[in-house]
């Protein structure tokens, strides 16, 4: 069952990813949202009520709250999801962007980034 909901952690990253990258080909400065409490419900509620997504999915245990981290220019960002499976192969401490390193935050272990 962890390695189930382990895919579906890795699909929902990868929805709200997509959402991310047409909100901020939207923009006329193509930034991203800030990330200003870490958690994707709160920072990027403004992907649901702009359209760009229909709900800010949830861990499908709703023990941990995918969290989200942009870079100073809002330019880059990083999603991140906990693991259950510890001996998967994309379990990762940090991913990196560019310029732009984002270390994963305590129980998390999992990253997308934009491209």
């Amino acid at each position: 069952r962890g390695r189930a909901r382990d895919a579906t952690r890795k699909s929902d990253l990868g929805q709200i990813k997509r959402a991310l990258e047409v909100y901020r080909s939207d923009q006329a400065n193509e930034t991203v949202p800030a990330d200003t409490s870490g958690d994707v419900v709160t920072d990027l509620s403004g992907l649901v009520t702009g359209n760009y997504i229909r709900s800010v999915p949830e861990d499908p245990l709703g023990t941990n709250i995918y969290q989200y981290d942009a870079d100073a220019g809002l330019v880059n960002f990083a999603l991140w999801a906990a693991l259950e499976n510890s001996n998967d192969p994309d379990i990762v401490a940090s991913c990196t962007i560019g310029s732009f390193t984002s270390t994963a935050p305590v129980g998390y272990n999992y990253c997308v980034t934009n491209d």
